[in-house]
């Protein structure tokens, strides 16, 4: 029983903890992932970077549809905590039944939203300069 009541603290800490940024979500993810003490559907070795194991990911889930589909279920359940303001304890322990796709989901989603970030930050400079050089725009 007391394990148990660990176990319960521990759960309802984590749920009530602060928010992570995606990129270090990812950092200790990749990490875990590259220990591979769990059944991997993924071979990824110390070597590679996170945008090396993405890539192979993206590859992957083109030519399989059903690891596709599993990402792709994850990054709903996490857009929907997102939309909820947080996980459930129900959110909590689908993430634990699929933690390597969780890992996995997070890889992506952090590379893409340093890619994005850094994309908006060039169109924002170009977007300006645009504005300063020609105060009048015609469309069509």
């Amino acid at each position: 029983m007391p394990g148990h009541i660990a176990s319960e603290a521990r759960t309802s800490e984590a749920l009530q903890s602060p928010k992570w940024d995606a990129k270090l979500v990812a950092e200790h993810n990749l990490r875990w992932l590259k220990c591979g003490q769990y059944k991997a559907t993924m071979d990824i070795d110390d070597s590679q970077e996170l945008s090396d194991v993405v890539g192979a990911l993206l590859h992957r889930m083109v030519f399989d549809g059903a690891f596709a589909t599993s990402i792709c279920r994850m990054l709903d359940l996490w857009k929907a905590w997102a939309d909820n303001g947080g996980m459930r304890r129900s959110d909590l322990e689908a993430l634990r039944e699929q933690q390597e796709m969780f890992a996995l989901a997070s890889l992506l989603v952090a590379l893409l939203r340093d890619t994005a970030a850094a994309r908006e930050g060039t169109l924002s400079l170009d977007l300006q300069e645009c504005l300063r050089m020609w105060k009048i725009v015609r469309l069509g």
